[in-house]
Order: C-alpha cells, then sequence, then structure tokens
C-alpha cells in the first residue's frame, strides 16, 4: 500500500531579536530571540506583546527591524 502525504516547501525565516529598552531608565530591560518570515520588515504588536517583560507596557507601533533588531 500506499501513504501519501500532502507537503508544501518550508517558510524561510531570519532570526531577529526584540530589544525591549527602557527610555526613562536608560538600560536594556530584555533582549528576546524570534524567528519571522524571511521578508518580514517590521515586528507587529502581537509579537511585541507575547514577550514584552512583565510589569512594562508598550509605547509605540510596530517595529522596524534594523540590523537583525
Amino acid at each position: 500500500g500506499y501513504v501519501y502525504v500532502s507537503v508544501a516547501p518550508a517558510e524561510e525565516v531570519q532570526n531577529v531579536k526584540i530589544n525591549y529598552y527602557d527610555e526613562a531608565a536608560g538600560k536594556q530591560v530584555a533582549e528576546v530571540p524570534v524567528q519571522v518570515s524571511i521578508d518580514t520588515s517590521c515586528v507587529n504588536m502581537a509579537i511585541l506583546t507575547r514577550y514584552l517583560p512583565e510589569g512594562y507596557t508598550l509605547e509605540g507601533s510596530d517595529c522596524i527591524i534594523r540590523d537583525g533588531y
């Protein structure tokens, strides 16, 4: 017998780091590595919120990826 399995090419991804920075305190709070689609040029709010350090809120909107950050 045969087993037929439907497949699709794997999505190409890029590794970027989300750098959470507290401007008032002048310090980095966290740096979180994530994978996004290779054609992504900005990280959306859903991803930023998912990894947001406890006790902080986001200021701003989607963030542009610059040099892997």
